[in-house]
């Protein structure tokens, strides 16, 4: 698999509606060479969220930063393409959750 975010860390924060989770998109970006992180600083090169007016402390760091807000659909379309080897992982996910 290609190593295409790496050097690039991400921070996710909120409810996703295109992922089981928070961790499977972790999976994701950690398996592309990205790194996320649980603070925005910086060096980070998105927030995460569909809740892009939101007043918690991390779009309000973001804000302050200059770092960009990325709702899941934008940072889909921008960061991973359409890579059918990431869908596999979000439908095997589901299959384990479906078990459970």
């Amino acid at each position: 698999e290609g190593q295409d975010l790496a050097g690039l860390r991400f921070v996710v924060t909120g409810d996703l509606h295109g992922f089981p989770n928070r961790a499977a998109l972790q999976e994701i970006i950690e398996r592309r060479g990205g790194k996320v992180t649980g603070s925005v600083t910086k060096k980070t090169t998105c927030l995460i969220n569909n809740d892009l007016s939101s007043t918690t402390g991390k779009n309000q760091k973001a804000k302050e930063l200059g770092v960009p807000i990325l709702d899941e659909d934008a940072f889909v379309a921008r960061y991973l393409g359409s890579n059918p080897q990431e869908t596999d992982v979000v439908k095997r996910e589901e299959k384990e959750e479906a078990k459970a």
